[in-house]
């Protein structure tokens, strides 16, 4: 009967080059996550572009009046 098992050095080989494979992908996949957030921004900035464009073509070309607590507008500022 004989038992087959790992070595420690063939442990040692899979967990190096684990940790080498981690190395390189882990600044991929930040910069993936990167690009994504902005594309996600970049989507949200252009859907309030058409909100306040549907908002302004039906007050007549003006755009929607924000007036904070005091009574001052933010967009005069």
């Amino acid at each position: 009967m004989s038992k087959r098992a790992f070595t420690l050095v063939e442990l040692l080989v899979v967990i190096a080059i684990m940790a080498l494979l981690r190395a390189i992908l882990l600044p991929t996949l930040h910069r993936v996550r990167r690009q994504g957030k902005a594309v996600a921004c970049q989507s949200n900035l252009h859907q309030l572009g058409l909100a306040f464009s549907a908002c302004a073509a039906e007050c007549d070309g003006r755009w929607p009046e924000y007036v904070d607590s005091t009574g001052v507008s933010l967009w005069a500022r």
